[in-house]
């Protein structure tokens, strides 16, 4: 059972800007990291043993070469108890594996044999080989099967976006209009049948494609997470968590609330001790692209980004915490990342427009640095952040006057991106070697 023509784009394919693309001057250097992302290939490094996932294997073999390797998500999940601290659980290169992941400690979790990364996608189905039906509501389709909220539907990954509505059916007029109630997703569609018109339709249902929570010592190696309505890659309470070489997009949008949607690609949750997020490409997530949140409790600490591209997320990163005494967060780097097009992606479906940024948050941070970033465009600003150290960075933004386009609380303090922005930038962030760039 290997992956059906059109559940993967083209190898190599840039979906993120299929929708709403934005011209950017670090075009050049984002096409060349995101080049080297998608092209890295590792081995595992690891002394126990091995374990497969293949689209043409077999969930009741016992998984421990390529040969005799389960199939899904669910025959890995019913061999758990197998799998110990110190081995490898690796799947086939160009595969398409649907559901999700429930992390065990001290595993490596990467990729095996020749290829595009193998893809692990929290959709369950492609919608476009599911059998749709009219409904009593005039050009409204719809289609069963689902166990939660739908936060988001992608069509043809990515040229398309439904849009969600939130109270009722009726609210569908438009193509591409979503509701979910009780197990049935309702679509609007006056061209006809669904399914006739897409070659992918993607439906992220409201979970963690991959949960880390609770563990300790955690490998995530080329892999690429897709189409999850909650969140990509979840962890609270963790201790050494690595996350490299990735693919992450499409992600997010269900319901947290009766009023509020959600869903980051990666989110560490509380009480987190060494998480390295590393050559990581992370784009069109309706909230975060990353971001670490201590308001539960619990401090954390010993947090690094480097060399990642994030592009049309609604915020790239996100330093979030209250103001209890363990809530504080230390010893974090962001170093050589480019951040691109904060608010420009699906996710400006939101209904509260509020500070789509770069780097947004940061309050009781110590040890924090953010040294030779790339910050490029930002629907409403570049930065909200404070408590940081910048060392070198590069800001690229349309020249504005008179609000909040480099920071609407920079130490508390109102930035515009204007003549002043290389002085502003020195003396509030302290970065005086930062390269400045306008755009028209």
């Amino acid at each position: 059972m290997c992956a059906k023509q059109f559940d993967k784009p083209a190898a190599g394919a840039n979906t993120a800007e299929w929708f709403n693309r934005v011209p950017g001057m670090f075009d050049a250097e984002a096409d060349a990291l995101r080049e080297k992302i998608l092209n890295t290939v590792t081995e595992p490094n690891v002394a126990g043993d091995h374990w497969y996932v293949s689209e043409s294997g077999n969930d009741e073999a016992d998984g421990k070469t390529p040969a005799t390797a389960w199939q899904t998500l669910k025959g890995l999940a019913a061999h758990a108890a197998d799998i110990k601290a110190g081995d490898a659980v690796l799947f086939e290169r160009g595969g398409v594996y649907r559901g999700t992941i429930r992390a065990i400690s001290g595993v490596y979790y990467g990729a095996y044999g020749e290829g595009d990364k193998p893809c692990i996608y929290g959709s369950h189905r492609n919608l476009a080989e599911t059998p749709w039906e009219k409904s009593a509501i005039e050009n409204v389709w719809y289609t069963t099967g689902f166990h939660i909220d739908v936060g988001h539907v992608v069509f043809d990954h990515g040229k398309e976006v439904g849009l969600k509505m939130r109270y009722s059916l009726r609210e569908c007029c438009h193509n591409g209009d979503f509701f979910y109630k009780d197990g049935v997703l309702y679509l609007y569609m006056d061209k006809g049948n669904p399914a006739d018109l897409y070659d992918s339709i993607e439906a992220g249902e409201r979970d963690v494609v991959i949960s880390i929570s609770e563990n300790h010592d955690v490998t995530i190696d080329n892999l690429c997470i897709k189409y999850g309505g909650g969140h990509g890659i979840q962890g609270g309470g963790t201790k050494n968590i690595a996350i490299i070489n990735c693919e992450m997009g499409w992600i997010g949008g269900s319901f947290l609330s009766k009023d509020v949607r959600y869903g980051n690609a990666i989110e560490f949750w509380a009480d987190c001790d060494g998480v390295l997020v590393d050559n990581c490409w992370i784009y069109q997530c309706y909230d975060t692209g990353f971001t670490f949140q201590s308001s539960c409790g619990g401090p954390e600490r010993n947090i690094k980004m480097l060399n990642c591209l994030l592009e049309y997320n609604w915020y790239s990163t996100e330093m979030w915490n209250g103001h209890g005494t363990d809530n504080t967060q230390d010893n974090i780097e962001f170093s050589n990342n480019i951040m691109r097009f904060a608010g420009y992606g699906w996710g400006k479906q939101r209904p509260d427009q509020v500070n789509s940024s770069h780097m947004f948050g940061g309050r009781q941070m110590t040890n924090f640095v953010a040294k030779n970033n790339i910050f490029e465009r930002g629907v409403q600003s570049l930065l909200c952040c404070f408590q940081s150290t910048f060392e070198g960075n590069t800001f690229v933004q349309e020249k504005r006057s008179g609000d909040t386009s480099l920071g609407p609380a920079l130490g508390d303090v109102r930035l515009a991106f204007d003549d002043n922005a290389a002085q502003s930038i020195a003396t509030h962030l302290g970065d005086t070697n930062a390269k400045i760039y306008y755009i028209d």
